[in-house]
């Protein structure tokens, strides 16, 4: 039988109170005492139960405006769960509470230059998120000190930060000369910010952005550092690489043998991104071509097998578009390509044009 509301409350807040029963009228009065209410305080589990139920509520798309004075003050702690819910809060009433705007971002830049790190994280994109009038102003001086900030965790914040700043007044980026000190960030010991550092820049400046991380020296740092990354970071940087031209064979050697890790890779998107490059720098090699076709077979072979349709849809895109340019390549594997019952119309139909590149005298009798 399906699970009672009741019971659906406490899975969702993980704390026993059930949101979507026993709601009394005088809720949020009461919701408002507690909140203001000192011995709560002082029991920092019961101001936890006690927000918890407010940023419930206010998922449930119930009003909870009237308690923007309490929440504003309950940022005043130490216990970094209550920040976290009372952050949640005020960046989705901060635009509905104009009068009292002024207060909460006078209280997160005051948290902006905390002595904890997570809480000058927090603080900061609680301050970015903000939909308020004339918000450029108060953010750009928080957002430039936690570019240079010695908390990772606040510079990969500050870096996303930017991408704010350019949507309030792009003219601020210019002036702060901000594009200049993202891009610098490449060279960042934190792997996230690095990451977050390839993504801005492509977001602020697009063409350009990429233009200025070709260069023989950034893609080297780039790849050097490629394992620290997580998967999103890596399929940025192959992005990157996959424009870049070597200048002689050699330097395509090494970039090749560098990510051939990259085709064994549990990902799809990373064996993917990496093909991409293999078959870009080889394009006009020839018999080195065809040797990468060769190459990145296996791989395309083993994500098939074991991937979502979803997946398979787009690996047989691909597979459809090599063997039109190189049939030989899969002629042998024409097993892979037998259209299973469990393959959803589209999978299927791919699979079908597929087979029908490779169909040949060397497998007809198969």
């Amino acid at each position: 039988p399906p699970p009672s509301w009741h019971w659906y409350g406490r899975m969702v807040l993980g704390s026993g109170v059930g949101l979507f029963v026993d709601h009394k009228k005088g809720e949020i009065p009461e919701l408002k005492s507690l909140l203001r209410d000192s011995s709560v305080d002082k029991d920092p589990k019961q101001k936890r139960l006690v927000m918890e139920r407010v940023v419930g509520y206010m998922t449930l798309g119930i009003d909870m405006s009237p308690l923007f004075s309490e929440m504003t003050m309950a940022t005043a702690t130490r216990d970094l769960v209550q920040k976290k819910m009372a952050y949640l809060y005020l960046s989705n009433y901060a635009s509905l509470q104009a009068d009292l705007a002024l207060l909460v971002i006078n209280t997160l830049q005051k948290d902006a230059r905390d002595e904890d790190p997570m809480v000058r994280g927090l603080a900061l994109r609680c301050l970015c998120s903000l939909c308020v009038e004339n918000l450029a102003e108060y953010i750009v001086e928080p957002v430039q000190r936690g570019l240079d900030d010695a908390s990772a965790y606040v510079r990969k914040s500050a870096v996303m930060c930017v991408l704010r700043l350019r949507d309030l007044d792009p003219q601020v980026i210019v002036e702060r000369r901000l594009v200049e000190r993202v891009f610098g960030m490449l060279e960042d010991k934190d792997q996230q910010v690095v990451a977050n550092a390839i993504h801005v820049l492509l977001a602020l400046q697009g063409e350009r952005g990429l233009r200025m991380m070709l260069s023989r020296g950034v893609v080297v740092s780039l790849l050097q550092r490629l394992r620290e990354l997580n998967e999103w970071g890596q399929c940025l940087v192959l992005h990157v690489v996959s424009h870049y031209k070597p200048q002689d064979d050699g330097a395509m050697f090494e970039i090749m043998n560098c990510l051939d890790e990259r085709l064994r890779h549990s990902n799809g998107a990373v064996v993917l991104a990496a093909i991409r490059i293999f078959l870009r720098m080889t394009i006009d090699s020839g018999a080195m071509h065809y040797q990468v076709l060769e190459r990145v077979r296996a791989p395309l072979i083993t994500l098939l097998t074991g991937g979502s349709p979803e997946t398979a849809f787009i690996l047989l895109r691909h597979v459809l578009l090599l063997c039109q340019r190189a049939p030989g390549v899969f002629e042998d594997e024409y097993a892979a390509f037998f259209v299973r019952v469990s393959d959803p119309p589209h999978v299927a139909d791919l699979k079908v044009r597929v087979l029908v590149q490779l169909a040949g005298p060397g497998n007809s009798a198969a």
